[in-house]
């Protein structure tokens, strides 16, 4: 019981925050997508959930600079039970490379 509780704990407060490049066209769209293999593998990273990814589901892709709250769905052998829960996922722009004129 108290496993679950630590886990149950550990779901309350996911924040994630990954950088990308923003198109030139619309400085609000990132140039790549993070994908549910990304969330997963930043939940096991920085949390030490240890889920697999046979039993991880993500909604959708994220695009879109800014703070999104992500359902996602966990299916745990371990409490026998499955999980749906928020990320709070946060997609901030990343500095552009200088360009080699911009050098000159």
């Amino acid at each position: 019981m108290r496993n679950l509780e630590i886990f149950l704990s550990k779901l309350k407060d996911m924040k994630l925050v990954f950088q990308r490049e923003v198109s030139e066209i619309n400085k609000n769209v990132a140039t790549k997508p993070v994908e549910a293999i990304e969330v997963l593998d930043s939940l096991n990273k920085r949390y030490n959930l240890g889920i697999k990814r046979d039993d991880f589901k993500m909604e959708q892709g994220l695009d879109t600079i800014g703070e999104h709250f992500v359902t996602v769905t966990y299916k745990s052998e371990q409490f026998n039970k499955d999980f749906t829960f928020y990320v709070k996922v946060q997609i901030r722009p990343r500095a552009a490379p200088a360009t080699a004129s911009a050098k000159i």
